[in-house]
């Protein structure tokens, strides 16, 4: 059985698709627990597109997450959009601050994705209140992409309708079965 178009596994991301992904949306990290079970955090991140694309994001060298990627040396990262979402799967490491990278490198990672996110002020009383320091951050390197985007279905679907019967068609987030 063939996949629909709107759902990919492809070599690069579209020129939309890289667009979405220097947004600071909150992306989803999966890895894989010693028993073989899921571990799926969500985060936030910085997305390098160099000529070997790669993703950062910060964690704590003794959570779940950062021992997963050690034991397995992969990852899955997922970024969702309001009509799909782009995904890339790759060998990841932990780069623990003064062991795998310089305390700066590791600090300078940290603040890149801070930067992304939050205010200045919100800095300040974010990273001083999270309880939990960070001290190493994930590097995912791009091997393969998937997208599943449903922009050019759901244009079609709702051709010839009011606005307002189109966002009928969406429970309201402050309504929704939380």
């Amino acid at each position: 059985m063939t996949q629909p178009e709107y759902y990919k596994a492809k070599t690069e991301p579209s020129d939309k698709e890289l667009a979405i992904l220097r947004e600071p949306r909150v992306a989803t990290v999966a890895t894989v627990t010693p028993s073989g079970a899921p571990h799926v955090i969500p985060c936030w991140y910085v997305f390098d597109d160099a000529e070997v694309p790669r993703f950062y994001t910060t964690v704590a060298s003794t959570s779940r997450r950062a021992k997963n990627i050690m034991k397995s040396g992969t990852a899955r990262i997922l970024v969702e959009h309001p009509m799909g979402w782009i995904s890339a799967i790759g060998p990841a490491k932990v780069l623990v601050a003064g062991v795998d990278r310089s305390v700066e490198e590791v600090r300078a990672l940290h603040d890149r994705v801070s930067h992304r996110y939050l205010t200045e002020e919100g800095r300040k009383h974010f990273l001083d209140a999270s309880g939990v320091p960070d001290d190493a951050a994930i590097e995912i390197t791009v091997e393969r992409w998937m997208s599943w985007d449903m922009s050019q279905n759901f244009q079609s679907m709702a051709e010839n309708r009011s606005p307002t019967e189109v966002l009928g068609w969406f429970v309201p987030v402050g309504k929704r079965d939380l």
